[in-house]
């Protein structure tokens, strides 16, 4: 109620179709969220077209690179629930930066065999939301002209809890010292 307070005193409209006040579940961004218990993970329709198009590419013999890459742009949002997939992407990347991309050029065996591999592996697309954070808080940066660094320090669950409810598109960040 405060908060419906607070938007109202801003100037900020309702939409009642969308509201989703007390809901145990919703579908946003091609992720199906429940409450019961905490979890995430791909909304059935969103994967199946995912997964049927990678079944797809085992038919030809050649695919625009932005094609591929739209696809494993699907693939890659999915796995954010689940990190660990990802790494079964690797010479896929290669092939969806493939000059021109709006030419069909010869899809490798290695590209199609990625995308089966994660079609298998999609089940597993699952995000417990209940988990504790990982006590570690880690930062990384790739730089061209100083290369690659990680940062990593040791915290509570109450300060992870806090870190996790902030933004950086909102001006939030962590610093190191």
């Amino acid at each position: 109620r405060l908060l419906d307070a607070a938007m109202v005193q801003e100037g900020v409209q309702q939409k009642p179709g969308k509201d989703v006040t007390a809901a145990d579940t919703l579908t946003g961004m091609g992720c199906w969220h429940t409450g019961s218990p905490p979890k995430a993970q791909p909304d059935a329709r969103s994967v199946q077209k995912a997964v049927l198009a990678i079944w797809g590419l085992e038919l030809v013999a050649s695919a625009m690179p932005k094609a591929v890459a739209s696809l494993l742009g699907v693939c890659q949002w999915f796995c954010l629930l689940t990190l660990r997939i990802l790494a079964v992407f690797g010479s896929i990347y290669t092939f969806a930066r493939s000059e021109p991309l709006d030419i069909p050029q010869p899809l490798p065996t290695r590209t199609k065999d990625e995308l089966a591999v994660f079609s298998a592996l999609a089940p597993l697309l699952v995000a417990d939301l209940a988990r504790d954070y990982v006590p570690l808080v880690t930062s990384s940066d790739a730089s061209p002209s100083f290369g690659f660094g990680v940062s990593i320090a040791p915290a509570t669950q109450g300060v992870l809890q806090s870190l996790g409810r902030l933004a950086e598109r909102r001006g939030d960040f962590v610093r190191f010292d």
